[in-house]
């Protein structure tokens, strides 16, 4: 799989991300939450995400372009563990992920963090996915 982050597995409309902010559920790891909603099938990726650093957080757009900037390029390193759990088990979600800390975050701090919130989505996705299948 190619590290890629295309169009095809961007979260975007107002709907779309409406609904996912308002029911979703949420993983937290400063400086990140993630909310969360299992997709239709017939999504053309296993995740669509989408990035959010308010400009309450981050007053400077520089500094709220670079954060998005980091988060996509650690995300798009790390989305093929993600891909290859998700199709194994033929699930689909959106994701929506909010920044939340201060405007001073390094390259480093991102790096780790998105890759402990993917791991933490991860094991809710399968835990959820497990007891559904125990309920069946």
């Amino acid at each position: 799989m190619r590290n890629t982050f295309r169009k095809s597995e961007r979260l975007n409309g107002k709907k779309a991300l409406e609904e996912v902010y308002r029911h979703g559920r949420v993983v937290k790891c400063y400086p990140f939450i993630a909310r969360y909603k299992p997709a239709d099938q017939e999504e053309s990726s296993p995740v669509r995400l989408a990035i959010s650093v308010p400009k309450r957080k981050v007053k400077r757009a520089v500094n709220r372009n670079r954060i998005k900037r980091h988060v996509r390029e650690a995300y798009r390193i790390r989305k093929h563990e993600l891909y290859d759990l998700l199709q194994s088990a033929n699930q689909h979600w959106h994701v929506l992920l909010i920044f939340v800390g201060s405007a001073d975050v390094s390259q480093k701090i991102v790096n780790e963090k998105i890759s402990s919130i993917l791991a933490r989505f991860c094991e809710e996705v399968v835990n959820k996915h497990e007891t559904d299948e125990d309920k069946k």
